[in-house]
């Protein structure tokens, strides 16, 4: 979220699913505004460092291990989802994007 305010989109609450969450940053920023987060990210120890930055800033964010292109989510289980540019522009290829 960062310079962003979610009260700018009239987005108060739901269900936020943050793509390539890396270390928290969103997640936790998400979380800190009474959202329910869950962040994805594939590397399980750049988890273990988002777990222990939401857990000192006392929020509550669910952690899912898994690639991004292989995501498996049943439908309708989000109200939003968050993916940074940055990592958009890493995706290669256009059929994966």
């Amino acid at each position: 979220m960062g310079r962003g305010d979610s009260s700018k989109y009239h987005i108060d609450r739901g269900k936020f699913l943050v793509l390539a969450s890396g270390i928290g940053r969103e997640s936790i920023a998400l979380a800190k505004r009474q959202f329910d987060v869950t962040g994805v990210e594939h590397v399980e120890e750049i988890i273990a460092i988002a777990q222990r930055n939401a857990e000192r800033e006392c929020v509550k964010v669910e952690w899912r291990q898994q690639e991004m292109s292989r995501l498996s989510l049943p439908e309708h289980t989000y109200d939003y989802s968050l993916l940074a540019t940055k990592m958009y522009r890493a995706i290669p290829t256009r059929q994966l994007r």
